[in-house]
């Protein structure tokens, strides 16, 4: 079964220093705010464990194997999830510097990218199905949503559905 996990080009402005509520009501808020007053730039249909084993895969192709994972699936704008939120779904999110580093190592990475997603979904695929398309899907659809962001000084939110 396939979830949907969108990709936001998001003005960190519109966030505060802190939000008062429960970790759901906190969810809540930013999810309504995100999706109403940012870009929705890309859009993943994948398995919930394609998603993850990409993104470590993306990770471990960039240095840092839990980096995209860590970010897109536990990491609130001014961590006002905190580390551990009480919440009903997962809210990822790329700080603007956050994304326009991670832009400028996918790009680092892009002329090579058959020869890393073939050694990575390999070596990831011992511990966890991933396919190559899959790798390289997710791979593009970041690269995308992050190089819009660095362009704009934005930062990138992870919905998922």
């Amino acid at each position: 079964m396939s979830e949907t996990f969108n990709l936001y080009v998001v003005d960190e402005s519109l966030f505060p220093a802190s939000l008062n509520g429960t970790d759901e009501e906190k969810y809540e808020w930013l999810v309504e705010k995100v999706t109403t007053e940012s870009s929705l730039w890309e859009t993943l249909e994948l398995p919930t464990i394609g998603f993850m084993n990409s993104l470590e895969a993306l990770g471990q192709i960039a240095g840092s194997k839990k980096f995209f994972a860590v970010l897109s699936y536990n990491n609130s704008p001014n961590n006002l999830l905190g580390d551990d939120p009480q919440i009903s779904g997962s809210f990822g999110y790329f700080t603007a510097e956050m994304a326009k580093d991670a832009a400028m190592v996918l790009e680092g990475l892009q002329e090579n990218i058959e020869r890393y997603t073939d050694d990575c979904a390999q070596a990831v695929a011992e511990n966890a199905p991933l396919s190559r398309d899959t790798l390289e899907y997710t791979f593009f659809k970041y690269l995308s949503a992050l190089q819009e962001a660095a362009s704009e000084g934005k930062a990138v939110a992870v919905i998922h559905e």
